[in-house]
């Protein structure tokens, strides 16, 4: 775990699966959303814009809402146009605002102990969390099959 920060976080235009899951299924959702949205993003004409990422929107010891996804971009050089989606990958975005952030690194084993310090720091700034909170994957574990090397990027958005 390192540092914690508060930045502006710009719009992003995302494309993703949602989710309604057991937290036992979650690993086998990413596993199959993540090469469903990269295939879908790709057959539309458009690049991925940033690494993938996960947002929850309620993470319960019996179901989670989440949805996970790519930020997206149109091909360099084409014209804006909008993702309608394809099949179960739809458009989505990640909001403007205010975000709280700091990093994971390592196995997703201990990564609830990096987002209670996350949420502790924000509590200790006088701050309120506000919405779905992210993760970023940096690393690819099918690349980087050591875990001690996992580098996940935590977000907060803030009130």
């Amino acid at each position: 775990m390192s540092d914690f920060e508060i930045r502006d976080e710009p719009r992003r235009r995302t494309a993703v699966v949602h989710g309604s899951l057991a937290p036992s299924e979650l690993a086998t959702f990413m596993d199959r959303a993540f090469p469903q949205v990269l295939a879908a993003v790709m057959g539309a004409g458009f690049v991925p814009d940033g690494p993938p990422f996960s947002r929850y929107f309620a993470f319960g010891p019996e179901r989670i809402e989440c949805e996970a996804g790519v930020p997206i971009a149109d091909l360099p050089g084409g014209p804006r146009r909008s993702f309608d989606g394809v099949g179960d990958v739809q458009p989505g975005e990640l909001p403007a605002g205010q975000v709280a952030v700091t990093w994971h690194v390592g196995s997703f084993d201990a990564i609830s102990v990096t987002w209670a310090a996350l949420g502790t720091w924000i509590s200790e700034q006088g701050r309120e969390p506000a919405g779905a909170f992210w993760e970023v994957y940096w690393s690819d574990p099918r690349v980087e099959p050591d875990a001690a090397g996992w580098r996940t990027e935590l977000i907060i958005p803030l009130g």
